[in-house]
């Protein structure tokens, strides 16, 4: 369960949560992205997934899906159970540097009669069971064309990690720096389908499991396997 508080790194949860986190021996992370208004298949893989895992990051353009079924949360003691303690989001092109929310995300009552705001950071830096990660959209970085620039980023900042989004493909890319894209919750492209993944971390080494969206006969979710890329 999350404190729903903002740190000042654009993280909402405790500092305790946090520093818990990252003396891990293993952490098992729930990654989503470019949910693009499915705030309904948002909700449906948190409630089916959210109490197992120790982190959630979302990379960005659909931050609003977020923020709503955080909102829901807050007013359903069920769903509240299953938003994991730590939650990351990094702003995507598509949306705005901050969200209205119904909840409280500061540290203090002072702010309670106004109205209440969540900032969108475009990148954070958070540490997950000893591994150093980027968590970003990757709009800003070509990610469409190369990893280098996120490569680049990743070393700048010390992260052994990157977590992106934006491309709408699935993506685990074995360089010197570990990245990975989730793909689309909702809005997959190139002949992927819609999905989301599991960072795994365990004793510092890391892969992911990838999910995808069947809609037939009944709505259900898949792990499967994209290409690994080394490099």
């Amino acid at each position: 369960m999350n404190s729903l508080i903002q740190l000042k790194t654009g993280i909402l949860g405790s500092e305790a949560d946090c520093e818990k986190l990252a003396q891990k021996k293993q952490a098992k992370i729930l990654v989503i992205s470019d949910s693009h208004g499915g705030r309904n298949t948002l909700r449906h893989i948190i409630l089916q997934y959210g109490e197992s895992c120790d982190a959630l990051f979302f990379a960005g353009d659909g931050t609003g899906d977020l923020t709503a079924c955080l909102d829901e949360a807050y007013k359903e003691k069920y769903f509240m159970k299953c938003i994991p303690p730590v939650i990351a989001f990094a702003k995507g092109n598509n949306d705005p540097s901050s969200y209205p929310v119904d909840f409280n995300p500061y540290d203090s009552d002072e702010n309670a009669h106004k109205s209440f705001n969540v900032s969108v950071p475009k990148n954070v830096e958070l540490t997950a069971a000893g591994r150093k990660i980027l968590l970003t959209h990757g709009n800003e970085y070509g990610v469409y064309y190369s990893t280098d620039s996120l490569v680049f980023a990743a070393k700048e900042r010390g992260a052994d990690t990157v977590v992106f989004g934006h491309t709408h493909c699935p993506a685990e890319i074995r360089r010197d720096v570990y990245l990975m894209n989730p793909g689309s919750a909702t809005c997959p492209r190139n002949l992927s389908k819609p999905g989301f993944a599991f960072i795994q971390i365990v004793e510092k080494e890391i892969y992911s499991v990838f999910y995808k969206m069947e809609t037939f006969p009944t709505v259900k979710f898949v792990p499967y396997n994209p290409e690994v890329i080394y490099y």
